[in-house]
């Protein structure tokens, strides 16, 4: 009882999510500005509803990293899924994927995916907006 009693204290209030939930936590900023954190000026490009591996996606875009000390520039996609599972399902499909970014909206998942990188870093300044950081 009182090791709960101390995790629940240093932990906060916390539930588990099960797929298709919404987060409790707020999200900041609107995807210009997440955009900017992640991609190098004038790389995005314009959606497109082509890409067949994120079936799920709407709002699809691309752009390029800047360099990191870790590695070049690097592709990600960028789109909306309806919810946080339809992410996890199209991830599947993309074998060459080790890290995401999520974050939770009231009517939609907003992710940005790392293709072909293992430089976390690159998606980290998406964690002061609210987005979740994720392996695979």
């Amino acid at each position: 009882m009182v090791i709960v009693a101390v995790l629940v204290g240093l932990l906060g209030s916390r539930t588990v999510r099960g797929a298709g939930e919404r987060a409790k936590s707020p999200v900041s900023g609107d995807r210009t500005a997440w955009t900017s954190v992640v991609c190098s000026d004038y790389s995005v490009v314009a959606p497109s509803t082509a890409f067949p591996l994120v079936k799920h996606a709407t709002n699809v875009n691309y752009c390029m990293t800047p360099p990191s000390a870790n590695s070049g520039p690097q592709s990600v996609v960028i789109g909306e899924w309806p919810v946080a599972a339809a992410v996890v399902d199209d991830l599947a499909k993309l074998p060459r994927v080790r890290w995401y970014a999520t974050a939770d909206l009231s009517d939609r998942t907003t992710a940005f995916i790392l293709q072909n990188s293992a430089d976390r870093s690159l998606l980290e300044p998406l964690a002061r907006f609210g987005f979740v950081i994720a392996s695979r």
